[in-house]
């Protein structure tokens, strides 16, 4: 039987946030300062490979809430990630292992849910291609019961550490999203070993909506260390 996470899931869409277009750096991603791999809590122990395949994994950048002098944390479940706006840029990962690459690569990338006036925290959020080839469709199918029961394999998803950035108006070259410094338009990405969980769904005659239960994973690893059975499943409703 199937070792999986869930949590009520509330019927939100992924939202639009109106501002000023931006324009961003998607000519590339240094792997010093942003790289992947998955972590699959399997059903016979810690199971760690690089996310090293062309076609296996996809990334998006989304745009969130204003920055207010604090990071706005990581989402982990799909009521949080609602609240991000989907940029329509996109990676994917490289032969290389942990290597991300850039998807229609542009130095000046305009952005609309980004503003040039504020800055407005960022994130890139990964997922195994089983879920769908676009955030929308991943998003989507994560919410479908249906796809849930047919899903077949390992499916993963994860987020690196959030950044945050001001657009720029006009330019060559866009605001600086992967960094390991401040600069002149805000904190960039910096997340080297960016996780993407192993998100195990239920039987088809126990399908229920599914976890994104990130937050979860640390009582989850705890207690399979500690005991010989399986973790009871969660649900809240």
């Amino acid at each position: 039987m199937k070792k999986w996470l869930t949590t009520f899931i509330c019927g939100l869409g992924i939202q639009t946030i109106l501002f000023a277009q931006g324009n961003v750096d998607w000519g590339g991603i240094i792997g010093g300062f942003v790289s992947a791999q998955t972590n699959n809590y399997g059903f016979s122990g810690d199971i760690q490979g690089s996310a090293s395949l062309g076609t296996g994994y996809y990334f998006e950048l989304l745009i969130g809430s204003v920055w207010n002098g604090s990071a706005e944390a990581p989402p982990t479940t799909l009521v949080q990630f609602a609240a991000w706006t989907d940029s329509g840029l996109e990676a994917s990962n490289s032969p290389n292992p942990g290597r991300i690459i850039v998807m229609n690569p542009n130095l000046s990338a305009t952005v609309n849910a980004l503003s040039t006036t504020v800055s407005n925290n960022i994130v890139l959020v990964g997922w195994s291609a089983n879920w769908g080839s676009t955030w929308s469709s991943a998003y989507a199918n994560m919410r479908n019961e249906l796809f849930l029961s047919s899903l077949a394999g390992p499916a993963y998803l994860g987020t690196t550490a959030v950044g945050y950035i001001e657009g720029f108006a006009s330019g060559s070259v866009g605001a600086t999203i992967f960094g390991s410094s401040v600069t002149s338009q805000g904190l960039p990405i910096y997340s080297p070993n960016t996780q993407l969980y192993n998100i195990l769904v239920p039987e088809p005659d126990t399908v229920t909506l599914i976890v994104l239960g990130i937050t979860l994973l640390p009582f989850y690893i705890f207690k399979r260390r500690r005991t010989s059975t399986s973790p009871a499943s969660k649900t809240c409703g």
